[in-house]
Order: structure tokens, then C-alpha cells, then sequence
């Protein structure tokens, strides 16, 4: 078996400036700002969404930055999965004691008041399928991250990604590169020929499953590419979803679950037991149990499941972070970066007692046993030239 390194991507690799500059931050601001003829007369449907669960949540709807660990993105999603899970058992199946009986009841009175709205302002068109308008909403967002993605997802010069594929290939030449996103871009392995799952267009099991040495790139959270209703294929160019009306399935709790080809909020848990997630989480968590070089580049911390799965990296294993932090957040205790420190001492079962740049390094901190270092500046030249050093 070849030398490894276990490598994870978040959002925070592309959002650098020699990226794409897609940030949650960005595409929670242009969720907030949608707004489509084939939705409802009202232009502003998705901001008023945005700014009813802040008041829910005593937020101030202005601080969209500040509010970004609460509701982003992703949480406006859950939201629209929440409404048609809602609207499938209040309208559709008249179970409306199931919530009033239930720990839901907490989002009970949130979900009236935001239908009581779509009610007012959804077109005619709309008229007694309030369901299938919320599903609606539901796809307009999945095409709008699809598209923002779409135009990077096929830019073979852009900086970043060519020095980053640079300092993969001349860094770790011989090593198997195991590499896993919670994006939901393929440009990794469109440009550099990793192995992203399918043969070519089919999921290919056998060898995500059994095959540890092949540099790899998967979608743990899914990918624009994605087949529509089966995501067990991939397509070249993604169709627009807005367009398809689904039969939703049912969770294990048996509430619907509408299909999408990327994972967002509600039901994440549930999804990742599906096929082909379940797959790639599967070699995610063997990848976790055996390497010894981890990679870590613009992840927070924040998804439970994938937190837990590092619990399971060996305690000889050297982890790499890389963050967009200033140094300066090191010595402000209730920083988002020392709030990151404290989750990452408690997963890797290690302590940073001196928050102090490492002696010779210009960025870079570590732990009281170097087992976790965490670089400051993202990804870039100066971390491909500090790396070697770490």
C-alpha cells in the first residue's frame, strides 16, 4: 500500500482571492437577494424568509455576516425542506396534532406565519398546490448554487486552483491523495484526473470501496453534476432543476424528503445514507482510521458527523489546518478562530496552551505536542512555502 495523505476540503479553499471568491457569506447574500417571475409576486419571497427566522431568533437581519453560524445559506434550505415537510402533513395529509404533539412544535408557529405570507403573495398559477410552490423554492435555490458554480467549475487557468494542483503534484508526487470536499464543485478531477467515483459516468463501488491508493477526489456533500433523480450517475452539464417536479420520498422518520443532487441542511443526516454518499463517507471513515498525513484546508468545524469521523484519525498522526484568520484573532478569546481552537483540541484530544506563532514560521501555530498545526493565511503561496517547515 502507498504512502497517503488523507486531505479535506471546505468551503474556505475557494473563497481565497486567487480562487473563485464563493464564499458561504456570498452565497447566503445572494440567496437573500433572489428573486424570480416564477416564484411570487413578491420579489423579496427569500429575504422575507431570512428575515422572519431572525426575528424568530432575536438576529439582526442587517449583520447577514454575523448571523452566518445561525442562518446561511444552508439554513435557508432547511428552512424550504422544513415547509414542504409542513405543508406535506398539515395540508396534504391533515396531520397538524402530529406537530402540536411533537418536539417540531418549537418551528410549529414560525412555519404558520411564513405560509399565512406565501399564501397572500404566491401567483395564481400556485393556487391549491401550495406544496408544489414550496418545492419549487426549494429547486430555484439549488439551480442558483448550481449556477454560481457552474462557470468556475470549468476554468482550468484559474490561479489558485493551478498552483494548488501544482504544489499537490510536485509536494506529494508518489503519495496517494486522498482527497474529500464538502463542495460541491469536480473541477479537482476534471483538470488533474483524479478518481471522483464514477467509471466513467456510472458509480463505481468496487473501487471507491476497496481501492486506497488511487489519488481520489469525492463529493461528500454531493455535486453539481450530479444525475436528477439518480444520483448514482453523473452528467457532463447539470440540468436546471427548476424546471422538474419530484414524487417526494420519506425519511426514517417517514417525512418527505425532496431529492437533490447536493446535501443542504435538513435531513443531511438521513442523506448520507443513501447512495453514493453512503459510499464515500464509507471510504472517508476507513481513509480517517489509517492516515498519518491529514490535510485540512478551509473547513470550520461545524458539521457534527464529519467531526466525529475524525475522532477516528491515529493519535501518531501529524494534522494540517488551513484557515483565513489574522493573527491578530489569536489573542481575542471569543474569536470565531479560538472558538474553532476549542472544538479542534476536543476532537484531536490535544491543547493549544500558547497562542503564539510558531519561532521561525510567519504564520502558523501549534499545539502543546505539534500533533495539529494551524496555518493562519489560507491557501497560497505562503502556506506552500511554510508547509515544508510545519
Amino acid at each position: 500500500m502507498k504512502d497517503k495523505i488523507l486531505i479535506l476540503h471546505g468551503a474556505g479553499l475557494t473563497a481565497g482571492p486567487d480562487f473563485f471568491k464563493i464564499s458561504t457569506l456570498g452565497l447566503t447574500e445572494e440567496f437573500i437577494a433572489y428573486s424570480n417571475d416564477d416564484l411570487s409576486d413578491d420579489k423579496e419571497i427569500v429575504k422575507f424568509i431570512y428575515e422572519e427566522f431572525c426575528f424568530w431568533n432575536k438576529l439582526d437581519p442587517k449583520d447577514v455576516s454575523g448571523n452566518l453560524s445561525q442562518i446561511n445559506f444552508e439554513t435557508i434550505i432547511q428552512i424550504v425542506e422544513e415547509l414542504f415537510v409542513f405543508i406535506e402533513d398539515v395540508e396534504r395529509s391533515k396531520h397538524k396534532t402530529k406537530y402540536q404533539r411533537s418536539v417540531k412544535n418549537t418551528v410549529f408557529e414560525l412555519n404558520s406565519r411564513l405560509i399565512t405570507h406565501i399564501n397572500r403573495v404566491r401567483i395564481p398559477k400556485w393556487k391549491d398546490f401550495i406544496y408544489l410552490f414550496i418545492e419549487k423554492i426549494h429547486n430555484h435555490l439549488i439551480d442558483l448554487v448550481i449556477d454560481k458554480l457552474l462557470s468556475y467549475n470549468i476554468d482550468s487557468s484559474n490561479k489558485g486552483m493551478v498552483e494548488y494542483v501544482n504544489f499537490l503534484n510536485q509536494g506529494f508526487g508518489q503519495t496517494s491523495k486522498r482527497i474529500y470536499t464538502l463542495n460541491y464543485d469536480t473541477w479537482l478531477n476534471q483538470f488533474s484526473n483524479y478518481f471522483d467515483g464514477f467509471s466513467p459516468t456510472k458509480l463505481d463501488r468496487d473501487k471507491i470501496l476497496f481501492d486506497r491508493d488511487v489519488d481520489c477526489h469525492y463529493n461528500l456533500h454531493g455535486c453539481i453534476l450530479w444525475q436528477l433523480f439518480d444520483t448514482k450517475e453523473k452528467l457532463a452539464t447539470p440540468n436546471q432543476w427548476k424546471h422538474h417536479q419530484s414524487f417526494a420520498g420519506y425519511t426514517i422518520a417517514r417525512e418527505a424528503i425532496l431529492p437533490t443532487p447536493i446535501i443542504t441542511g435538513y435531513n443531511k443526516l438521513t442523506r448520507i445514507n443513501q447512495s453514493p454518499y453512503l459510499e464515500f463517507f464509507h471510504s472517508f471513515t476507513q481513509d480517517c482510521s489509517i492516515s498519518e498525513k491529514i490535510l485540512i484546508v478551509g473547513y470550520s468545524f461545524s458539521d457534527p458527523h464529519i467531526n466525529n469521523i475524525f475522532r477516528l484519525i491515529p493519535a501518531k498522526a501529524k494534522i494540517v489546518i488551513v484557515v483565513y484568520h489574522s493573527v491578530t484573532s489569536l489573542q481575542d478569546y471569543s474569536s470565531d478562530l479560538n472558538i474553532m481552537i476549542s472544538e479542534v483540541s476536543e476532537i484531536f484530544n490535544t491543547h493549544f496552551s500558547n497562542l503564539k506563532i510558531r519561532n521561525n514560521l510567519k504564520y502558523t501555530v501549534d499545539c502543546d505536542n505539534q500533533k495539529v498545526s494551524i496555518f493562519l493565511n489560507g491557501i497560497g503561496q505562503d502556506f506552500y512555502d511554510e508547509y515544508l517547515k510545519i
